[in-house]
């Protein structure tokens, strides 16, 4: 046990020298600026020098006041909007389907994580439902299939429109 502990003070004073201090400083002469209007520093001493060096900010590095800030009207902080999701099922469906709703998609390739709704639907049946979106989503992607009917999935994409998706099979 006193040979653990031994070890392990041996291990931290080891390290904690390897760190080093990190106080220390240096002393280094400031070098001369040329001020913008061209000269040279030659013979100017901070003491007592007949011009003092002063140094100036260029244009690109000045600070930005909020006043001078335009925001856009009607502007929010949200990263989500609601939608409104309906479905309408026509006649010709006999029997109980389900949908997925998903937000990422490239051509007809599913990133099914994103996932974002997954309903059963029935004949006769209206589905509505409001959903937070991001707000970069432009279109989802629809699937649904019917267990009766394997094979015959409906698959496409759906444009947002003024805050509502409406899927029509």
């Amino acid at each position: 046990m006193k040979l653990t502990k031994l070890m392990l003070s041996s291990v931290t004073v080891v390290f904690l020298t390897a760190c080093g201090g990190g106080g220390g400083s240096t002393t280094s002469t400031p070098s001369a600026v040329t001020p913008p209007g061209g000269g040279s520093s030659s013979g100017n001493t901070p003491s007592g020098g007949s011009t003092a060096v002063t140094s100036s900010v260029a244009p690109a590095q000045q600070a930005l006041k909020s006043v001078e800030l335009v925001v856009p009207e009607g502007f929010d902080f949200s990263t989500e909007r609601e939608v409104k999701v309906t479905v309408d099922v026509a006649s010709s469906q006999s029997s109980r389907g389900f949908m997925s709703l998903y937000t990422e998609f490239n051509g007809d390739v599913v990133d099914y994580t994103s996932q974002v709704l997954r309903v059963p639907i029935n004949e006769d049946i209206d589905f509505s439902t409001t959903l937070l979106l991001p707000n970069h989503v432009e279109k989802v992607w629809v699937e649904v299939w019917y267990p009766s009917a394997m094979g015959s999935e409906v698959k496409r994409s759906i444009d947002v429109e003024n805050g509502q998706v409406d899927v029509i099979l």
